[in-house]
């Protein structure tokens, strides 16, 4: 009898358990599985998934009262505008600076992101810089020479993607980014060429990206030293060439310590630092071509 009461017992609570699990709990999943039905893509296997979309659709989304869904047109909307609705799971402080980048400006978060899931890093919609290149003209960044980390596609290793204190949406100031890769010692010798201590003073010379000039000089390097150094601009020079003074030539002329090469002002100056006065590389500069010196 006793057997059998056991049994009883345990049949009408596996009734009633049975019961609320089939009419209840599931109804919680439904909406879900619904939203699914439709939106399979959102099944596949990703390399980046949204940290919402696996806690349910409605953290993000709500039905729009009086509109049922998918009949109506607008019938789901967002809880928030974006990009508020980010803000409330991401830091508002980490894109806010001096620079932004545009898309932040103009609350465009789902221009670089997709809002559920990647076969990207980030839920970015295409790898870098193939994303970058959707604003940026990809020209600018082909050369005869580029640099080392737009070849490789590292955008970020530089810029910051949202914002930045510095200019450009650099993540430091130059000359300090370029010391991230560069060797601090040959820019910081006795005697250093000004524009080495101007804020972005590298870019002054240089094309961060690329070039079609030797060592990403923005100009030809004659063309170059000469915007600066107006008492050289006409090619001939030793000290400031005066009628009737012999003077140096500066282009058009092999470089006696390397033929193979013209002769230019880095022949005799070194364009980022030395430890002689007018940036010489060496001591009694002339010497090196002109042994009687």
């Amino acid at each position: 009898m006793k057997s059998v009461l056991t049994f009883r017992f345990f049949s009408i609570l596996y009734f009633f358990l049975f019961t609320f699990w089939s009419f209840n709990v599931p109804d919680i999943f439904a909406e879900e599985d619904q939203c699914l039905r439709c939106h399979a893509e959102l099944t596949k296997p990703s390399k980046s998934i949204h940290a919402p979309l696996t806690s349910g659709c409605q953290t993000c989304h709500t039905l729009v009262e009086g509109r049922n869904h998918p009949e109506h047109k607008d019938s789901v909307k967002l809880k928030q505008d974006i990009p508020g609705l980010c803000y409330s799971c991401h830091d508002k402080s980490k894109f806010k600076g001096k620079s932004l980048h545009p898309p932040v400006v103009n609350d465009m978060c789902t221009t670089c992101h997709d809002a559920h899931q990647s076969t990207f890093e980030k839920l970015l919609l295409r790898d870098i810089p193939g994303l970058c290149y959707n604003c940026h003209n990809e020209s600018k960044f082909r050369g005869k020479l580029v640099h080392a980390p737009v070849a490789k596609g590292l955008c970020m290793r530089c810029h910051s993607p949202h914002a930045s204190n510095f200019n450009s949406i650099l993540i430091s100031d130059s000359p300090e980014i370029c010391y991230r890769c560069h060797d601090k010692g040959p820019f910081t010798k006795k005697h250093i060429h000004v524009v080495i201590a101007v804020p972005n003073g590298c870019n002054l010379c240089h094309n961060a990206h690329a070039s079609d000039s030797p060592h990403l000089l923005s100009k030809p390097i004659i063309e170059l030293c000469t915007g600066c150094h107006k008492a050289q601009e006409k090619g001939m020079h030793l000290v400031a060439p005066v009628p009737g003074q012999i003077v140096h030539p500066v282009t058009g002329v092999p470089d006696p310590s390397n033929p193979k090469r013209e002769l230019s002002c880095v022949s005799c100056h070194n364009p980022h630092s030395s430890n002689f006065p007018k940036l010489f590389p060496i001591a009694r500069i002339c010497s090196k071509c002109h042994p009687y010196y």
